[in-house]
């Protein structure tokens, strides 16, 4: 999800295999997203400390207002 890849997130083992099915006979693919990678890497919270520190303050800060939101319930 942080490189911008959210068709590569599995929710379970099913998933998983249909997503890795699904791109091993996608070799020309495969081989533009290697290329891609530094790039998207550089770009993204994952390879970018600083994005990455906003990313997770947002994440917990999202968190705890759900845990609080249900709490007030």
């Amino acid at each position: 999800m942080a490189v911008g890849l959210a068709d590569w997130v599995a929710d379970s083992t099913e998933g998983y295999i249909e997503t890795a099915v699904g791109w091993a006979g996608r070799i020309d693919d495969l081989a533009r997203l290697r290329e891609e990678m530094p790039q998207r890497l550089d770009a993204s919270a994952a390879g970018n400390p600083r994005l990455y520190a906003d990313a997770v303050g947002k994440a917990y800060r999202a968190m705890w207002q759900t845990y609080c939101a249900r709490e007030a319930d």
